[in-house]
């Protein structure tokens, strides 16, 4: 299974941190594998909600369907995904207060 951590620095505190990293029609802006939604995004997101988006990874694109798995605001996001061929992946999505603002760190696993 092949993983991936990743941690910025935001200038924004946590709450602000959380509400651009939450914000599922702004995923685009942040997460170079997402490709876009199937269909509009909910406003409201939170642990059981499903969506279906387009990933891209390596050159190959695939449809994934989400589950957030776990949804604690403003620190927290888990997301499990399942896409054609047996693909899935797991996101992770921590936000912290730091110092100047906040750290936002994503952890995925592809398998």
């Amino acid at each position: 299974m092949a993983t991936i951590s990743v941690s910025v620095q935001m200038p924004e505190n946590p709450q602000g941190a959380w509400d651009k990293a939450s914000a599922l029609d702004r995923f685009d802006e942040w997460m170079t594998i997402h490709g876009g939604w199937c269909t509009p995004p909910p406003k409201k997101v939170g642990k059981g909600t499903e969506v279906e988006s387009l990933v891209k990874v390596k050159g190959f694109k695939n449809t994934i369907r989400w589950e957030f798995t776990e949804y604690e605001e403003p620190k927290l996001i888990e997301m499990s995904g399942r896409g054609k061929g047996g693909v899935r992946i797991s996101l992770t999505v921590h936000v912290r207060e730091a110092e100047g603002g906040s750290e936002l760190t994503l952890d995925a696993k592809f398998g």
